[in-house]
Parts: structure tokens; C-alpha cells; sequence
């Protein structure tokens, strides 16, 4: 079994549901991410979530569906964790080294708090 990727960023809210149609038809389950950039167009982290969550249980969709934060800086990543998405990637590789390690280990601490994938 092959799990789908859909990215907010690069598609519509039609091609969102298409996108779960297909899942379901073959029963794989599927990982939506969004971007910093796509949730500051629709809104915040907690609209995006919303959005899938509601479009999900409205559409019958019964696949796993991940809900994924995709190269988040820090702030992004605490947010999307209290937002309740299911999996966050950390990406500081703007940062000094240093600091890069010290915030990734802090966001892993607190995604292991919640049980959020890494």
C-alpha cells in the first residue's frame, strides 16, 4: 500500500476532494500538508486543520488521513502542534547550528508529549 501526498500549496479545494476520492477508491491512506505559506493565504494552521478535518468526515473518507506541517521554522511548528496536526517537520536550516539543534529538540520533546509524528 502506497500512502497519497497532497499538498495545499499546489492544489485547490477541488483537487483536495478529488485527491480524497482517490484515496478512499484505493484504500490508501494519505498525508495533506500544508506550508507556512499556505496557511497564512487560508487563514492559520487551525482553519487548514479544520478544513481537512471537516472535509474528511463530510466526504466519508475512512483512510487514515495525516495532517502535515512541511518545513516549518519554530513558531510554526509549537503552533501546528497545539493545533493538533499529526506530524511536523521542523526546519531550521536557517539558523546557526547551535540553535538549530537546541529548537529541534525542543519541538521533538513537545511533539512526544502529544504523540505527534516527527
Amino acid at each position: 500500500m502506497v500512502m497519497q501526498l497532497v499538498d495545499l500549496t499546489q492544489t485547490t479545494l477541488s483537487g483536495l476532494k478529488l485527491s480524497c476520492v482517490q484515496t478512499e477508491a484505493k484504500k490508501a491512506p494519505v498525508l495533506i500538508q500544508t506550508s507556512m505559506g499556505a496557511a497564512k493565504y487560508m487563514g492559520g494552521y487551525k482553519v487548514c486543520k479544520a478544513l481537512i478535518e471537516n472535509l474528511v468526515e463530510s466526504m466519508g473518507i475512512t483512510v487514515p488521513v495525516a495532517i502535515h506541517l512541511d518545513h516549518g521554522h519554530y513558531d510554526d511548528a509549537l503552533e501546528c502542534i497545539e493545533a493538533g496536526y499529526t506530524s511536523i517537520m521542523f526546519d531550521g536550516s536557517h539558523l546557526p547550528v547551535e540553535e538549530n539543534l537546541k529548537l529541534a529538540k525542543d519541538v521533538v520533546e513537545k511533539k512526544l508529549m502529544l504523540k505527534v509524528s516527527q
